[in-house]
C-alpha cells in the first residue's frame, strides 16, 4: 500500500504523537509499503519554534518520504490547535494514496485527512492521542467532524475508546492499539534498587497538562521524610522553565530541584532512567504516556496520576502507585513511600519489567496494518 501519515510534528521534533508515527512508519517501510509524511516544520508549538536547518532527522536512514510544511500561527490557542499548515491541505489533495492515517485530534493534519476522504475519497484511520477532559466539546464541535468521516479510529487504551464514543462515535469503528517499545534497546539492563533518593521526570516541561506545579509542591513534603531527595526534570522547555524555577526558590528547595533539558540519545536518557529510584508522571492530562514504558522496561517504580490512559497502563500498587491529580500531598505520600520502602519499590520494578513485554512497536505496526487492510478492504 501507499500509506499518507499526516501529523502535526515529526522527529527531530519530541514527543509521543511524533514517536508514535515515527515508529510505525520505519516499520511498515521495512515491509515493503509505500510510506510518506506530511508535517509541518514546527520543533513544538509552545513556544512556537520551528526546527532549524542543520539539525539532521533522526529517521535519514528510513525509507520515508518526509515533506514538511510551513505552519503558520494562526490563533494563540492552546495545544497549537490554533496553527494551520495551508500548503499541507493543497499537497495532500494531490497526493495519491491508497489509505490517509491522520494522528492528533482537533489539530490541523485531522482536518486534512477530513478533506481527503471528502474530496477524493480515500480511505481515512484518525488515531486522536487525546483523553477525557483534554478539551471540552460542544455538541457541534468542529473537532469532532474529522471522527464522524473516518472509516476506522484508533484509541491507544480502553479508555480512550471509551472517551471517543462519549463524543457519539460508533464504538464499532473503533480498534484499540496501545503506543509500543522497543524492547531490544532495553535488553540487558541490571537489576536492582538504586538508593540514589533520585525522583525523575521525563518530558515537555508544561504545567497545564504535565502538572509539574503540583510535583514542585510536593518536593517540601518528600525532603521531610527523605533530606536528600534530589528531583531531575528531563524535557524541552515548552514555556513554564521560569515558573517552576521560581516556585522551587519560593519553596525553598530549589537546591533540590534540576532542570537538564532536552535529551535525543537514548544511551543518555536510558541512564537518567537506571539512576533513578522513582519516576514520576504528575499528569492534569495523559493519552498514553511512553515514559511509563520506558521507565518499567528500566525496572524504575512510577508514581503516576489516575488520568487518561494511565491506568490502563498502571495496576495501582503492583507495577506503580496512583494518585489523583493535583494533589501534592498524596503524590508527596506515594514518592516518600518508594524512597523508603526498598522492598515494595524493587517489587513493582519487577513487576513493570514483565507487564511492558507485552508492547512493542513491531505488535503495535502488526495490528496497525491489519486495520489498514480491514479498511482497504
Amino acid at each position: 500500500m501507499k500509506i499518507l501519515q499526516l501529523t502535526q510534528r515529526f522527529p527531530p521534533a519530541p514527543g509521543g504523537v511524533e514517536e508514535h508515527v515515527f515508529q510505525i512508519s520505519k516499520r511498515l517501510a521495512r515491509r515493503g509499503h509505500e510510506i510518506v509524511v506530511f508535517t509541518s516544520d514546527l520543533e513544538r508549538d509552545k513556544p512556537f519554534i520551528r526546527l532549524s536547518n542543520n539539525r539532521s532527522p533522526c529517521f535519514r536512514d528510513e525509507q520515508i518520504n518526509v515533506r514538511r510544511f510551513k505552519a503558520v500561527k494562526l490563533l494563540n490557542l492552546r495545544h497549537g490547535i490554533g496553527v494551520i499548515i495551508p500548503d499541507m491541505l493543497r499537497a495532500a489533495l494531490r497526493e495519491k494514496a491508497d489509505i490517509v492515517h491522520a494522528h492528533a485530534l482537533g489539530f490541523w493534519p485531522t482536518y486534512v485527512g477530513m478533506a481527503k476522504k471528502t474530496f477524493n475519497r480515500t480511505p481515512l484511520i484518525i488515531t486522536p492521542h487525546s483523553s477525557a477532559g483534554s478539551r471540552d466539546y460542544g455538541v457541534l464541535d468542529i473537532r469532532k467532524l474529522p471522527l464522524k468521516i473516518a472509516d476506522k479510529i484508533i484509541a491507544l487504551t480502553e479508555s480512550e475508546r471509551k472517551h471517543v464514543v462519549s463524543l457519539g462515535i460508533d464504538s464499532n469503528k473503533i480498534s484499540v492499539i496501545p503506543n509500543g517499545l522497543d524492547l531490544e534497546e532495553f535488553r540487558g539492563l541490571p537489576d536492582g534498587y538504586k538508593k540514589n533518593h533520585v525522583i525523575l521526570y521525563v518530558g515537555r516541561i508544561d504545567t497545564r497538562t504535565k502538572g509539574l506545579d503540583t510535583l514542585i509542591k510536593a518536593v517540601p513534603s518528600v525532603l521531610e521524610v527523605v533530606q536528600d531527595a534530589k528531583f531531575v526534570f528531563v524535557g524541552p522547555d515548552w514555556g513554564d522553565m521560569f515558573f517552576l524555577k521560581e516556585l522551587a526558590h519560593t519553596l525553598n528547595v530549589e537546591t533540590h530541584v534540576n532542570f537538564v533539558g532536552s535529551t535525543f540519545d537514548q544511551e543518555e536518557k536510558l541512564r537518567y532512567y537506571m539512576t533513578a529510584d522513582v519516576c514520576v508522571l504528575p499528569s492534569n492530562i495523559e493519552s498514553f504516556g511512553i515514559v511509563i514504558l520506558e521507565s518499567m522496561a528500566c525496572g524504575t517504580p512510577v508514581v503516576a496520576t489516575r488520568v487518561g490512559g494511565v491506568p490502563d497502563i498502571i495496576n495501582d500498587k503492583e507495577n506503580g502507585i496512583l494518585v489523583p491529580p493535583k494533589d501534592p500531598k498524596k503524590l508527596a505520600d506515594a514518592i516518600s513511600y518508594l524512597l523508603t520502602d526498598k522492598a515494595a519499590a524493587v517489587k513493582m520494578g519487577q513487576k513493570g519489567r514483565r507487564i511492558v513485554q507485552r508492547y512493542s512497536w513491531e505488535s503495535v505496526t502488526d495490528q496497525t496494518e491489519e486495520v489498514y487492510w480491514e479498511v482497504c478492504r
